[in-house]
């Protein structure tokens, strides 16, 4: 399930980077494959975390702190480096 939920996730990834590239990106088509990525990064993170404490698990507790507190700090990081991005074209799924 692992491996399947990054390949549906790479592969609806980059079919959401081509459509917006070639300028066909509509709300409807962004909205369908942000749809399929987020559902498969929920594959992935439920598989991911047992399958790593399970490599460790004379330290299972540690290991679900340093996971717990890596998604915190990464989540907390993303807003500001998506805002360093500055502003560019609006896309056109914008309502601006």
């Amino acid at each position: 399930m692992l491996r399947a939920g990054v390949a549906v996730m790479l592969l609806s990834s980059a079919a959401l980077c081509a459509a917006a590239v070639a300028d066909v990106l509509s709300l409807p088509l962004a909205l369908g494959l942000l749809y399929v990525v987020f559902a498969a990064i929920c594959l992935v993170t439920v598989n991911a975390a047992p399958l790593a404490l399970g490599r460790v698990p004379g330290a299972a507790g540690t290991g679900s702190a340093v996971l717990g507190t890596l998604r915190s700090v990464l989540s907390a990081a993303a807003a500001p480096l998506v805002g360093l991005g500055g502003e560019t074209r609006p896309s056109r799924c914008s309502s601006a």
